[in-house]
């Protein structure tokens, strides 16, 4: 089912049954509103197993958040064509229960309240972001339920003593290794940092001065700035003349897009530069040829040799996302999102109830014994992933789509190509 665009009137977008559709327990059901109209219904008799979330179609976070939420939908549609799934209360097709919260925390508080007190879904799928699904997790652990968190990476959200969260994604510091790894490899010695006022960035940042230390190189310029900030010539012009082998720059796409082409305006290139988001397609898509030889990092690619042991393998889910929303390239966004529902599949198959306790004990018990197309999931007794590592990328190529562009050039043993180490300057291309 695709997504049916706003209406003129009233911006309302609704996800609708195709006329006719006798099979109602495959649709999903569920809409996006402007003012939190509620999900539909299925009028159909198969037992439910209901997912609640938000997703965000507007915002800092709407792209990455739209691409998770295909992922998930491509997860759930494929259990749904094949029967649904085996739980304690019998087998259930999958039923999404879903909202705008527009990247608004105000919102997502809300909105999962709604969830839980109106629409009574069984478990709970988190919203993008840190900072989103820190909300979202205050509101669901207050009610006890169990909460799947596919995309948050900052550590905080862990540390609050919730014990009914669980992650398929490493934190926010952990997601810094790779790049740090291939930095160390390729010789870098000096390092410079600047980073988003905000939980995620602001965890990355953390965990790239951990691994600099242990790498032993050198942080010569750390400094945070606000969303509102779109100037950065001041701040380019200051790390230059700090001459340092690395900038890595933390921030969401669209100003890790604007840094790049005041970098490019200004004639300033690094002999290696890092963008959170450089293995994206919407950072291709915003740059083009000037996307070249940025390093990035990700937790997908099609060429992965993971030995999968659950669900679709990185060539398979490179199909089957391509086939399903026309022709769109899945970023490593879109694998975290089909591996969340995924896993959150297993835990209830595996669960001797339906609880919190019980889905959180199958979680616990699955730990290193599963293998998606994300790598080896694994977690801690706090729910922390451990078992994934992001590799460190490079946009080897202007030509093709995204994985004709990228090379995963750390660590050695899931490189795909070696690091084209000085980056070329502007003028040099």
């Amino acid at each position: 089912m695709t997504d049916i665009p706003h209406a003129s009137t009233n911006t309302r977008r609704r996800f609708l049954k195709t006329a006719g559709a006798a099979s109602a327990t495959v649709s999903i059901t569920g809409c996006i509103s402007s003012n939190f109209g509620g999900s539909g219904g299925d009028n159909g008799s198969t037992s439910k197993l209901k997912i609640g979330l938000t997703r965000s179609s507007s915002g800092d976070y709407s792209f990455a958040s739209k691409m998770g939420f295909r992922g998930l939908k491509l997860w759930k549609n494929r259990v749904n064509k094949n029967g649904g799934i085996k739980t304690p209360d019998g087998k259930k097709k999958i039923k999404l229960v879903y909202y705008d919260d527009r990247s608004n925390k105000q919102r997502v508080l809300r909105l999962y309240k709604k969830l839980l007190n109106e629409d009574n879904v069984d478990v709970v799928f988190g919203p993008f972001g840190s900072t989103l699904t820190a909300a979202a997790a205050s509101v669901v652990n207050s009610k006890n339920k169990f909460l799947l968190s596919w995309s948050a990476a900052s550590p905080e959200i862990f540390e609050q003593g919730y014990d009914n969260i669980v992650s398929v994604n490493p934190t926010a510091p952990q997601i810094t290794k790779g790049e740090i790894m291939g930095m160390s490899s390729a010789g870098v010695k000096d390092l410079a940092v600047i980073h988003l006022n905000k939980e995620f960035p602001t965890s990355q940042a953390e965990g790239i001065k951990r691994y600099a230390k242990e790498n032993n190189i050198n942080i010569v310029h750390m400094e945070s700035f606000p969303s509102s900030q779109s100037d950065f010539s001041s701040t380019l012009n200051s790390i230059k003349s700090k001459n340092p082998d690395a900038f890595y720059p933390v921030a969401y796409t669209d100003t890790l897009v604007n840094i790049a082409n005041q970098m490019k305006a200004s004639n300033v290139m690094f002999p290696w530069t890092s963008m959170t988001y450089a293995a994206d397609p919407a950072f291709h898509k915003a740059l083009g040829k000037d996307a070249k030889y940025f390093f990035g990092h990700s937790i997908y690619h099609p060429d992965f040799n993971y030995d999968v042991t659950g669900g679709l393998s990185p060539k398979k889910f490179y199909k089957e996302f391509k086939n399903a929303y026309d022709d769109q390239t899945p970023s490593y966004i879109g694998s975290l999102g089909y591996a969340g529902g995924y896993m959150l599949g297993r835990f209830a198959e595996k669960a001797d109830s339906l609880t919190t306790e019980g889905l959180k004990k199958a979680a616990v018990d699955l730990s290193g014994d599963v293998t998606t197309i994300t790598g080896n999931y694994k977690i801690k007794e706090n729910g922390v992933q451990t078992g994934f590592l992001y590799t460190a990328t490079q946009n080897k190529s202007t030509s093709g789509e995204l994985y004709d562009k990228l090379e995963v050039v750390a660590p050695d043993e899931a490189a795909t190509g070696k690091p084209k180490y000085p980056i070329p300057g502007w003028d040099e291309r």
